[in-house]
């Protein structure tokens, strides 16, 4: 433990936090790391565009300051490939810190090997270049139908039938 309380809370597992969902008082948080900063500005506008908070990350060590400094986002939206840290990395260190945070992770090197370990978290990969419309519907299921159980339905049909 350190002399400073506030940096004991980082180091403890997010236990305490309540489950994270849309809250009619403010946008849903969403955390968008990406190193390739044109694409990662397109993002950010269109998940402003749908009235959600945006915070951004250049790089997976900056990602994960992002998840030990201001928890809870509504959606951590991820670049698999990025320097410092990749976003399995990230994704992995989280989980065992609070594994109730949604994870959607987007790459262009979306081989067999990377699908295989986000289903392990239940995680849905994106591979570049996918369609905007599609990027915003998975976005949308993740943070509008996070369940009471800590669960989440993916029922597509539905979200795009809104």
């Amino acid at each position: 433990m350190s002399k400073d309380p506030e940096l004991d809370t980082y180091n403890e597992p997010a236990a305490a936090l309540e489950p994270v969902g849309p809250d009619e008082a403010s946008p849903p948080r969403i955390l968008l790391a990406e190193d390739e900063p044109a694409f990662r500005e397109l993002l950010r506008e269109a998940l402003v565009g749908e009235g959600y908070h945006v915070v951004e990350a250049a790089d997976g060590l900056e990602l994960r300051e992002h998840l030990q400094r201001d928890p809870p986002y509504d959606l951590v939206v991820s670049d698999v490939r990025m320097p410092r840290a990749s976003g399995v990395e990230v994704l992995e260190w989280n989980f065992v810190r609070d594994p109730r945070t949604r994870f959607l992770l987007i790459t262009a090197f979306g081989d067999a090997a990377i699908h295989a370990r986000a289903s392990e978290f239940e995680v849905t990969v994106l591979d570049k270049p996918f369609d905007l419309d599609e990027f915003l519907i998975q976005v949308r299921a993740l943070v509008e139908h996070w369940g009471p159980d800590l669960g989440w339905s993916l029922d597509l049909d539905e979200v795009e039938g809104d």
